[in-house]
């Protein structure tokens, strides 16, 4: 990410998903694949991501109260942006030095998170913002256009009649 005043930051990223001990698919050349304990893995692969990285954060496909556990326990991650179920951040929530952000996982919001800086480049404070969407076209003619030919095709893709 370019930074006013030409720094960079740079951001890590890792992800996790609920714990599942009985999920097993096959993989490649005849492996496993199995779901391992989230703070497992992002204990074995943080230090290295943070390390390299200005900001960390979790994406995490996880129950709330696991996310805020896993905060609480692992040193290291700024952010955690969640989604799972209908649970989603009314207001700034924070586990040690994390934050943690929810949007729920329906598509009806979109979550959007600003970093301010101080002087010396340290992160001061995030702002954030929970944008509702709902079913209004755009208002201008050549977006609601473009949204409706995308609506017909894919009423036409699923067999559908048009909108």
């Amino acid at each position: 990410v370019e930074m006013s005043a030409g720094r960079t930051l740079k951001v890590g990223v890792l992800g996790a998903v609920r714990y599942n001990p009985v999920f097993l698919k096959a993989g490649p050349d005849d492996s496993n694949l199995v779901i391992a304990r989230p703070e497992t893995m992002i204990g074995r692969f943080l230090p290295e991501v943070r390390e390299k990285s200005d900001i960390v954060v979790l994406l995490a496909a996880l129950h709330r109260e696991d996310a805020k556990t896993i905060a609480g326990k692992v040193e290291g991650i700024d952010f955690v942006l969640g989604a799972y179920g209908g649970s989603f951040s009314v207001r700034d929530e924070v586990v040690g030095n994390t934050w943690i952000f929810y949007t729920g996982n329906q598509g009806k919001r979109v979550g959007e998170t600003r970093l301010f800086f101080n002087g010396q480049g340290e992160m001061a404070k995030p702002l954030s913002y929970m944008h509702y969407l709902t079913n209004r076209y755009p208002d201008k003619q050549e977006m609601l256009d473009f949204v409706s030919s995308v609506v017909v095709k894919v009423n036409a893709a699923k067999g559908a009649g048009s909108p």
